[in-house]
């Protein structure tokens, strides 16, 4: 199409070329029409008549050849807003026809998933009632086949339905205690939804999942919404939390050993007695939480916000505290800061540790933290060199006892 409007264009130049050309030549050749020699005139009242100039002919030809350029332009102007006008309707008619195919593709989605969720409720339903999943052996095929059959749904589902489905398990009985019908290891409940708490108020609103005793243990739960949720108790060593909404949660005598939690939300949830030991709280949040008598021995608290933490009775022992700011914690004790490893470098004010005024920071904090703990390696191989020397102390006070009691009793008889 551009094409054959650009050939008419190149006509319509060349024949407008050859009018002009055919009118010069005939303006030229005939005086009448003003353009041939210049006219002497015979009388005095006559004027002289000038031939007519190069000058003449542009002002002749200025008006047509302008009003020919505009309109060109014009109609080129009026082409390229048309073109542009369909080019934008066609856009937003694919911008609506993707967004029709989205939502369609979206619905299919909700409904496949929501079909092979309620197939897995349905095969769990009938290994619990027609194979006796709940009293099976450890080590009973049913068993396998549960969990086997739990990985594959975890890993189709979205974070919703994957929260329906750790409810279920734990309702059911099969993932409560130390010792689960369902090992769960390695499962993805990634940006699994299970709290019902949806704001930092003291407002409990929605369904709290109360999932005491729930064993987690190396699970993955990257994202996951447990704000509000009871997990007293809960086995979540290893578990893997990092980003993960604990708000208001409360996690009470829980084993959280070696699990990471970092640039988790912990914000006034209830720690007490938990075991911490070895986690990692790298960026966390624990505005306002409650760390009574909890063991955060070798935890990793870089960087996270302790604002109105209670640590009353935790122990630090090893802790790693470096970039945390302790200022507005409560119930820390000298004592506690003691066993902690820490920063306090001038140079590098943000990565220093900063506590209460009440508190001061140990001389053995101006080190790094291997050397910190290369020292306090050392001191427990020097306690437990004595100790070991002390009991053998009393082993041979224990012997040389004994042997004069048995001299005395063969001198007695």
């Amino acid at each position: 199409m551009e094409k054959s409007v650009t050939t008419i264009r190149i006509l319509l130049a060349v024949v407008a070329s050859a009018i002009l050309v055919g009118l010069i030549y005939v303006g030229y050749s005939y005086e009448w029409t003003g353009f041939g020699r210049s006219v002497v005139p015979l009388s005095e009242n006559q004027d002289l008549q000038r031939a007519k100039t190069f000058w003449d002919w542009l002002q002749l030809l200025v008006v047509p050849l302008a009003l020919g350029i505009g309109g060109i332009w014009l109609n080129r102007s009026q082409r390229r807003q048309e073109l542009e006008r369909q080019e934008a309707q066609r856009n937003r008619e694919l911008d609506v026809e993707e967004q029709r195919r989205k939502r369609e593709l979206e619905i299919e989605n909700q409904h496949a998933q929501d079909t092979a969720l309620q197939s897995y409720l349905d095969q769990i339903g009938e290994l619990l009632l027609r194979e006796e999943l709940r009293t099976s052996e450890k080590d009973a095929e049913v068993r396998t086949l549960a969990r086997a059959r739990t990985s594959t749904i975890l890993e189709v589902l979205d974070g919703p339905r994957r929260g329906t489905v750790l409810r279920f398990l734990y309702e059911a009985g099969l993932i409560k205690g130390e010792q689960p019908i369902i090992d769960l290891r390695e499962a993805n409940f990634i940006e699994a939804r299970v709290g019902g708490v949806r704001t930092y108020k003291k407002y409990w609103g929605g369904n709290i999942a109360n999932l005491s005793e729930i064993n987690l243990n190396q699970t993955l739960l990257f994202e996951a919404e447990l704000a509000g949720s009871i997990l007293n108790k809960a086995y979540l060593g290893l578990a893997r939390l990092d980003g993960a909404n604990l708000l208001l949660a409360r996690l009470d005598s829980a084993d959280l050993s070696l699990a990471s939690l970092n640039r988790a939300d912990l914000s006034n949830t209830s720690l007490v007695k938990a075991n911490l030991r070895n986690a990692q709280l790298r960026g966390a949040i624990l505005k306002g939480s409650k760390l009574r008598e909890a063991d955060l021995g070798h935890a990793s608290l870089n960087g996270a916000d302790l604002t109105d933490a209670d640590f009353s009775g935790a122990n630090l022992e090893d802790s790693d505290l470096s970039g945390a700011d302790l200022r507005l914690a409560i119930g820390l004790a000298q004592e506690q800061i003691d066993q902690a490893l820490g920063t306090s470098q001038e140079s590098d004010e943000d990565a220093n540790t900063r506590l209460p005024d009440h508190l001061k920071a140990p001389e053995s904090w101006s080190l790094s933290s291997k050397a910190q703990l290369d020292m306090r390696r050392a001191e427990l191989d020097r306690e437990r060199a004595a100790l070991n020397k002390r009991r053998e102390q009393m082993h041979r006070e224990s012997d040389t006892s004994n042997s004069s009691e048995d001299t005395e009793e063969i001198g007695e008889r």
